[in-house]
């Protein structure tokens, strides 16, 4: 619109009528996926994001780890190579204990995957 040497801007409405009359809450768009967009103000907040990602890739690897050791350990039970899975079992409990105790996963998730483990074994000799 021009008027009078002026240039004069009209601001449309942000809600359209069935955008106000739905029952769904409109979310903007930049707080749909806060994890990406978390941009942290104080100075003890930045820590923690700083602390938060570093621990977060020290699990991730662990857990890589740990999903590794039991495949191969599975791997060799359905084979039915009994010497070599029994010779891996430690190994595999070794490391769900060290991640139990380092936090990664619970105590009880450790405990209840040593036995599914061990009863893999033994009925596959049986």
């Amino acid at each position: 619109m021009y008027d009078g040497g002026k240039k004069i801007t009209i601001k449309l409405a942000l809600f359209t009528a069935s955008a106000i009359l739905s029952p769904v809450p409109i979310i903007p768009l930049h707080t749909q996926d806060s994890h990406h967009t978390f941009m942290p103000i104080t100075s003890s907040a930045k820590k923690a994001l700083r602390q938060s990602r570093r621990r977060r890739t020290v699990n991730r690897g662990r857990k890589d780890a740990l999903h590794a050791a039991i495949k191969s350990y599975r791997t060799l039970v359905s084979k039915k190579n009994l010497e070599a899975a029994r010779a891996e079992l430690p190994k595999v409990y070794r490391l769900l204990d060290k991640t139990a105790k380092k936090g990664t996963i619970k105590k009880n998730a450790a405990s209840r995957l040593k036995s599914r483990l061990a009863r893999s074994l033994r009925q596959k000799s049986e």
